[in-house]
């Protein structure tokens, strides 16, 4: 016999067919709205035990605290799962204020991004003096930068989501022409690094459009991109802002402090993504050695200060080091404690590439 049968069928008693509360001093099973232990247990798999049909719990309507002669228990349950379908305790949590602003794209989603803004500006600040310009040249960079995050978040998500993405766009677009548009009108010799940037911008975005946002092609794009501002920064202070002005010294920085941002690509993929890959490891490796011994030759012709070696040589243990740490460990390193390792490298380097 199923439950259904036992609990609800046609020969059972009115109250329980349908679902009327029993008369309180009935002691029957059937007047106390369950069903016996056999028929309750039939049908149920290993003699799991199921819910009458027709009980006082099941007429009452859904998410609504039902009155027992007890009466707070239920209403305590009704409650909590209401604080549950709120987000409370046990149920699914909300969304930080930073992951939902990242979700929405006004502000990048990974941790990279903060270093590949800020560093290339101040130093070519320093390597050519700071002025007040730099102040308007880093807010612009940071509105433009912004604002391609925004276009490539758009780009990658599903259309359903892009009408809470498009708010991002417009603003930090309007806020990027405004500020960008206004310092080229003061300084129009920089529209010449638009040859640079330009096609640089194009390829990331083709990739993203390609749904290849995470490609090598993409990040080195973006990197070059990034790396690309130091030359610009230090063309600020020098002639206001013409390309032509800018030693190699300053070239030489640029090209280094992009070789450590592309560097840290295949060093935290091989602790992350990669996982477990060997040849992420020994590609990162052998990248972080290359750029050891491009660094003693350039430290040699006097065009770095010889404070980046030991630098790339640490780099290049950790390249080893930390994927071997993270495949010993159970779960792969979280992008919040790979992060601010990160940081402190790009760091060290950042100082050396201002030392004479």
């Amino acid at each position: 016999m199923s439950t259904s049968d036992s609990a609800g069928g046609p020969g059972a008693p009115s109250s329980v067919r349908q679902g009327t509360a029993p008369a309180p001093n009935d002691p029957s099973p059937q007047a106390q709205g369950t069903a016996p232990a056999s028929s309750a247990h039939s049908g149920a798999p290993h003699g799991e035990a199921r819910e009458p049909l027709g009980s006082a719990r099941e007429a009452a309507p859904p998410g609504s605290a039902h009155e027992s002669p007890s009466g707070s228990t239920h209403r305590a349950a009704a409650s909590g799962a209401r604080g549950r379908g709120r987000g409370g305790k046990g149920g699914r949590r909300r969304p930080s204020r930073l992951r939902a602003l990242a979700r929405d794209g006004w502000i990048p989603d990974q941790h990279g991004a903060w270093p590949m803004t800020v560093l290339p500006i101040v130093i070519g600040a320093a390597l050519g003096g700071p002025t007040w310009e730099h102040l308007v040249l880093g807010f612009a960079w940071t509105t433009a930068f912004a604002c391609f995050n925004a276009v490539e978040h758009w780009v990658k998500s599903p259309k359903r989501r892009r009408s809470a993405i498009i708010r991002a766009v417009v603003a930090s677009g309007a806020v990027t022409a405004a500020s960008g548009g206004a310092y080229l009108a003061f300084r129009p010799a920089l529209a010449w690094w638009a040859v640079g940037f330009v096609p640089l911008v194009g390829v990331a975005l083709w990739e993203v459009r390609a749904g290849r946002e995470r490609s090598i092609l993409a990040r080195l794009a973006t990197i070059a991109a990034s790396s690309l501002m130091l030359p610009v920064a230090f063309s600020v202070s020098a002639s206001g802002g013409f390309p032509g002005s800018v030693p190699a010294r300053v070239w030489v920085a640029a090209g280094v402090l992009g070789a450590q941002f592309a560097g840290t690509v295949p060093t935290v993929r091989s602790m992350v993504r990669g996982r477990g890959d060997r040849r992420w490891v020994i590609g990162s490796v052998l990248f972080h050695a290359l750029c050891t011994a491009a660094a003693v030759g350039l430290a040699a012709a006097g065009l770095i200060s010889a404070w980046a070696v030991p630098v790339w040589v640490a780099m290049t243990v950790r390249a080893w080091a930390m994927p071997a740490w993270s495949e010993r460990r159970a779960r792969p390193l979280a992008p919040k404690t790979i992060g601010p390792l990160e940081f402190v490298w790009v760091g060290l380097l950042a100082v050396t590439l201002v030392l004479p």
